[in-house]
């Protein structure tokens, strides 16, 4: 029975080329420079992957989309770009020192024409075929030796890339992961994970859990509110516990007296109007909100409310900023 390849099948990279480096991953030169067309193509193969998300292979998604974001985090950092190309150009320099210290423990230099003067041969001896002369290889101990530590060494660059060790503080795409209670690809309801960046944390379509959501082009939820109430979640990492100060950015066309309402672990509910935006985009913040616990918590937003027809709501993101320890001032909503 064949194995199923991801890699190959939705993104067209044989087994042969595996495991891709960034820029095949992407689908992109070696070396490419461009942050346009970096995010251009990371975003056209998550768009790729994202079509298999609701089919027979839809857990296998979330580890390409995971490869995906961590390839384009990479490349659109100067610095880790930089280090990254460096160890692509030392893996290469490795790999063309092997070739070279292979060729010319192979080599033999070509024999001497050897002239033989019959006339000079004592009576009595019988003359012995000449034999070829040798160059005296080089010492491949020595050669390998050298090919060896270089590769070692340019490996070792490239495992740290590759697990994030040569990445910058600052990171701007939010990693999705499954929840460690995924034991196995079987285990494809999973939530996934939202996890700190920066502090900050941040709830797209990367990472959306729940039935009334049609994904679209990068981080939008297309939300289409009639009557009654659409609902979404997101399992959000707290790693420092205190207080938060929630936001939403959406956009919504048609008139109506929705609300978006948060509702955390607690019981704690935060509410505010859903305003007609004409298309562009715009952000409420409400009222700080307390975690009060560390680890994994579930975050549900809602709109509800009545419309006399339907209304399309575009959510952009919910996001949790860190204020600190202590209760903030009452203020807002």
């Amino acid at each position: 029975m064949n194995l199923f390849d991801p890699l190959a099948e939705w993104l067209g990279i044989p087994a042969n080329e595996q495991p891709p480096d960034h820029y095949r991953l992407l689908g992109l030169a070696t070396f490419e420079s461009d942050a346009g067309a970096i995010e251009r193509a990371a975003d056209e193969r998550m768009a790729l992957v994202r079509r298999h998300q609701t089919g027979r292979r839809g857990a296998a998604t979330q580890e390409v989309l995971n490869r995906l974001a961590a390839a384009k985090q990479c490349l659109l950092d100067p610095a880790t770009r930089s280090a990254y190309d460096a160890a692509i150009r030392g893996q290469l320099a490795a790999r063309k020192s092997t070739a070279a210290a292979m060729r010319e423990t192979a080599l033999v230099e070509k024999p001497p024409a050897v002239d033989v003067d019959v006339t000079s041969v004592a009576p009595g001896w019988q003359q012995s075929a000449p034999q070829p002369a040798r160059r005296r290889r080089l010492r491949p101990v020595v050669l390998l030796s050298f090919a060896l530590t270089a590769v070692t060494v340019c490996a070792g660059v490239w495992v740290l890339v590759q697990r994030g060790g040569l990445t910058s503080k600052r990171s701007p795409v939010v990693i999705v992961e499954r929840s460690p209670s995924a034991k196995s690809a079987a285990d494809a309801d999973a939530p996934p994970i939202v996890r700190p960046d920066g502090g900050v944390l941040r709830c797209t379509a990367e990472n959306v859990s729940g039935d009334d959501v049609h994904r679209r082009d990068g981080d939008l939820l297309d939300l289409t509110l009639a009557a009654g109430r659409v609902e979404v979640s997101w399992t959000v990492r707290i790693r420092k516990a205190g207080f938060y100060t929630p936001s939403v950015t959406y956009s919504a066309v048609g008139e109506g007296s929705q609300t978006f309402e948060i509702e955390l672990p607690d019981g704690a509910r935060r509410t505010t109007p859903i305003r007609a935006t004409a298309g562009a985009p715009a952000t409420d913040e409400l009222k700080p909100v307390a975690f009060r616990k560390t680890g994994d918590h579930r975050v549900v937003l809602r709109a509800a409310g009545r419309t006399d027809r339907a209304r399309t709501i575009e959510l952009r993101d919910l996001q949790f900023r860190p204020i600190g320890q202590r209760a903030p001032e009452p203020s807002g909503r």
